[in-house]
């Protein structure tokens, strides 16, 4: 990498726009100091340097308040542990904390729910002494509400329940910014309002199963599965031609991915569609230690055979296979082609899409399940994922500097 003016890097990649880079070492009294000056309002429009100042900017605030778990209202900062939250005001000259006995914080939204409790002469938690309250971002208090809320993110609506001064139970149902939309309804009426807000989804995600269960029920299957009688041992598999694609001559195999397929489950709905996929993965292991896995390319007729001790199952996300070699670390093969990609030590928090492979350098590398897009940037540590709309932004850290990684669109 080539530095640039003010020890900030640039690095070109050929699928991710350009990313600044920002030193990463120990914070010093001075550089705190640094950091306090130099935070501002969130923009609008923010880019990846905004993201890494957002980074700097918890970095600071985790170490202010000895926690990791807060919400960062700029000017207001309410940490969230049980038992023992606090709400602190910053103008960065002064922190002043806002100091009262209460349980906990919720964010709901936009706005934030405070949860306060009587305690006993032990500092226990008296039963049913919950007392909440709706406060805007600045911390200050909108309402007192009756007992508790939850939001219901599909639907933008808040429903708080309580019991009532005659011990009925009833709702109030709110929008997104907590004004009153129902009052003093009954549970019924709760499910009434939201199966009615969702009629129409409803009836679409009815008629879509429909279809779905029709086409199920009239699919079939490319592939036979013969099983040694009413077990889970495998005898073959053929193609609908009848050309054997498997053969296991001692009955010793089963057939792990789809599934875990039994003779009885093969004409299943729910394994019709696995079962037609490209893909099989088979294993056995005998009383004395010795374990074999197979994976089974059908587009290709590829065979990829491991003899050795199987700490895990291995398993296919989207055109990924996992194989793993030891109760920490696995093999990376790209599914359609078998194509070895190093090892995988750590995955990111939506394994589902990345996944971290470690390279022989000791550097890392993400790579895409879904369309085996290998990221060419290499890095030592992954810190952080963001979602920002639609973006998916990764922080890791590459050379003792933070850099921010743009990975999906």
């Amino acid at each position: 990498m080539n530095a640039i003016e003010n020890n900030v890097n640039t690095i070109n990649t050929v699928d991710w726009k350009k990313i600044d880079t920002w030193k990463l070492d120990q914070y010093s009294s001075d550089e705190k100091s640094e950091l306090i000056d130099n935070f501002s309002k969130l923009p609008e429009n923010m880019d990846n340097q905004n993201f890494i100042d957002r980074y700097k900017r918890e970095q600071y605030i985790s170490w202010l308040v000895k926690t990791s778990s807060f919400y960062d209202e700029w000017d207001t900062i309410f940490t969230a542990r049980s038992f023992d939250s606090k709400i602190l005001k910053i103008n960065w000259d002064d922190i002043r904390e806002i100091w009262e006995q209460y349980y906990d914080i919720k964010k709901m939204w936009n706005l934030y729910v405070w949860i306060k409790v009587d305690i006993d002469h032990n500092w226990w938690k008296k039963d049913w002494t919950e007392k909440y309250s709706l406060l805007a971002k600045d911390w200050n208090k909108i309402r007192d509400m009756k007992w508790d809320v939850y939001f219901r993110e599909d639907d933008n609506i808040i429903i708080e329940s309580y019991l009532n001064d005659k011990k009925e139970k009833k709702a109030n149902i709110y929008d997104a910014d907590f004004n009153i939309i129902k009052k003093e309804i009954t549970k019924d009426d709760v499910r009434d309002y939201i199966n009615d807000l969702n009629k129409d989804r409803n009836l679409k995600l009815a008629e879509d199963g429909k279809k779905n269960q029709e086409r199920l029920n009239n699919m079939k299957l490319k592939f036979n599965i013969n099983f040694q009688w009413e077990t889970h041992f495998l005898k073959t598999i053929t193609n609908i031609n009848w050309d054997i694609i498997f053969d296991s001559k001692w009955w010793k195999y089963n057939i792990v991915l789809p599934n875990w397929l039994y003779s009885s489950t093969i004409n299943d709905n729910r394994n019709k569609e696995a079962i037609n996929k490209w893909i099989f993965i088979i294993t056995w292991a005998d009383n004395y230690g010795e374990q074999e896995e197979l994976f089974i390319n059908t587009n290709t007729d590829k065979i990829l055979k491991f003899k050795d001790y199987i700490w895990h199952t291995t398993f296919l996300k989207w055109n990924v296979m996992k194989h793993f070699i030891n109760s920490n670390d696995s093999e990376l093969y790209n599914a359609k082609t078998w194509e070895k990609l190093w090892k995988s030590t750590t995955e990111l928090a939506n394994e589902h899409n990345f996944q971290f492979i470690s390279l022989d350098d000791w550097k890392y590398q993400l790579v895409e399940n879904k369309t085996w897009t290998v990221k060419q940037q290499k890095f030592d540590n992954y810190i952080k994922r963001y979602d920002e709309w639609d973006r998916k932004i990764v922080i890791v850290e590459n050379n003792w500097e933070i850099e921010t990684i743009e990975i999906q669109k």
